[in-house]
């Protein structure tokens, strides 16, 4: 079984370092509704090696979404030197002819870039997402994810 459990680890390893991704994690919201200070929170754990980083979110959406696009506030401070970097993104999920950007059945995935970065040996961060749209209470967004991964 300790066999198996360190396979099982190698192979994620593997599979990881493939396309180069270092970070990727979604969070649930609420089914109520997601609210605006109801702030998702990742921590990416320290780099292994400097050098050029995508931070990309991810989100799932599902019929009860009421608009064609979404702002999120992204916060990314990197540690240790705990510089703060604040991005506003503007995802529009519908095309101009009231059809869906992307395929779905039930839910709807989107990704978005939110930044590059040139990240040293050891750096972590610690990553903030939150909405900031008109109505508190934001319903039809299952979940928000974040990825990280390394450029070649």
């Amino acid at each position: 079984m300790r066999n198996l459990g360190l396979l099982t680890g190698i192979v994620m390893m593997i599979l990881t370092a493939c396309d180069g991704k270092v970070y990727d994690t979604y969070r649930h919201t609420s089914l109520e509704g997601w609210e605006r200070n109801d702030t998702l929170c990742y921590d990416v754990a320290k780099m292994a090696q400097a050098g050029d980083y995508l931070v990309e979110l991810g989100l799932r959406t599902d019929y009860d979404f009421p608009f064609v696009a979404i702002t999120l506030i992204v916060d990314q401070t990197i540690l240790p030197e705990g510089t703060t970097l604040r991005d506003t993104l503007d995802c529009r999920l519908v095309k101009t002819n009231s059809t869906q950007k992307t395929g779905g059945i039930s839910c709807f995935e989107y990704n978005t870039e939110v930044r590059r970065l040139r990240l040293n040996a050891n750096d972590s961060m610690h990553i903030t997402v939150r909405h900031d749209m008109k109505r508190d209470i934001l319903p039809g967004v299952s979940d928000v994810g974040i990825s990280v991964r390394r450029m070649e």
